[in-house]
């Protein structure tokens, strides 16, 4: 899917989320600074990333529908196919 649609990672989000994860810490530069200097790091960072951005995609070319049910239907829809 990823291919298909041609996504690619964007830096600025990758950016974005390190700069998220490090400020719950005390010293938040330095952690970028250990993101950014460790490829392992960096490719774990990158690929939440791009299953972000995957998620995203689906969710612009999804057609949402309304359907109204009861919960016992929507939690039992094999139910519903029998006693018809």
């Amino acid at each position: 899917m990823i291919k298909s649609a041609e996504l690619q990672v964007d830096q600025d989000r990758v950016s974005a989320k390190i700069d998220e994860i490090a400020s719950s810490y005390e010293d938040p530069q330095e952690v970028v600074k250990h993101y950014r200097a460790n490829p392992e790091l960096m490719q774990s960072v990158e690929a939440l990333v791009m299953e972000e951005m995957a998620v995203d995609w689906i969710a612009d070319q999804a057609k949402v529908t309304e359907k109204q049910q009861s919960f016992d239907e929507l939690m039992n829809p094999e139910s519903r196919k029998t006693d018809q």
